[in-house]
């Protein structure tokens, strides 16, 4: 969005009923990024599982978008490209375990180069 401050990156995420993956997915990410600024987006796509409330619980700084229809995972993606304001974007999916520096060194190799 044009009126925000950027961020160094932003992490789009869509979830289909799996907060049991998407939990520690998030929490790594929060546990290991440091020298970067970042935003997660979800876009929680008609789970049944209860993760949009989960979401809202536990994260209250993630993003959170949700469907009440089943998208398909680039159009789930542009709903939250469409709000990122990261000078980079990222789609990760929500199965995935951030180690330390991992997006640290992302940033940085893209900055040069």
């Amino acid at each position: 969005m044009a009126d925000q401050t950027p961020v160094d990156l932003s992490i789009s995420i869509v979830n289909t009923s799996n907060w049991a993956f998407l939990k520690p997915c998030i929490e790594s990410i929060y546990e290991n990024v440091k020298g970067i600024t970042f935003e997660i987006l979800v876009v929680d796509n008609a789970s049944t599982d209860g993760s949009a409330e989960k979401i809202r619980d536990s994260f209250p700084g993630v993003v959170l978008s949700v469907n009440t229809t089943r998208f398909g995972f680039a159009q789930n993606n542009n709903i939250n490209l469409r709000k990122a304001s990261g000078r980079f974007l990222m789609l990760l999916n929500d199965d995935t375990l951030m180690f330390p520096s991992t997006l640290e060194n992302a940033v940085q190799f893209m900055d040069g180069h």
